[in-house]
């Protein structure tokens, strides 16, 4: 952590951003404070147009995508998923790359993509990145 962390934490971020930005891009409203998605690895998607935050969370983890059910602040809808960036960042994921993990997301999150496609593809797009980044291994 000495030698990358800051690295490593500025790419979660930027990375977070990017894909809180994407989301919204696919319909899927994320919390925002002054203008920001995060300033950590943790983006909140709104998810209660789409049905209870545990089975949107469910519907993820078939499509490959593991999330976690939140209960968000009513102005917010209630119901909420997190979505951390850190694993797919210390895989080498960049802030280029949340377009797509946004779009499998929202598939998921709508019921539009075969959640079976959809764990193959994320499957596929995390074995892509290799070795693990932000350490002696890379």
């Amino acid at each position: 952590m000495r030698r990358w962390g800051a690295a490593y934490v500025d790419q979660v971020v930027v990375s977070a951003q990017a894909l809180g930005s994407a989301l919204e891009a696919e319909g899927m409203p994320c919390v925002q404070v002054d203008g920001r998605y995060s300033l950590s690895h943790t983006i909140l998607a709104c998810v209660a147009r789409f049905g209870s935050a545990a089975t949107i969370a469910g519907r993820l983890e078939r499509g490959g995508i593991i999330t976690t059910a939140a209960h968000l602040p009513d102005i917010w809808g209630g119901e909420g998923i997190r979505i951390g960036v850190q694993e797919i960042t210390r895989l080498g994921a960049m802030e280029r790359d949340m377009a797509s993990l946004a779009q499998w997301i929202a598939q998921a999150i709508s019921g539009s993509g075969d959640l079976e496609a959809i764990a193959q593809d994320a499957a596929g797009f995390a074995e892509q990145f290799g070795s693990v980044h932000f350490t002696w291994c890379d």
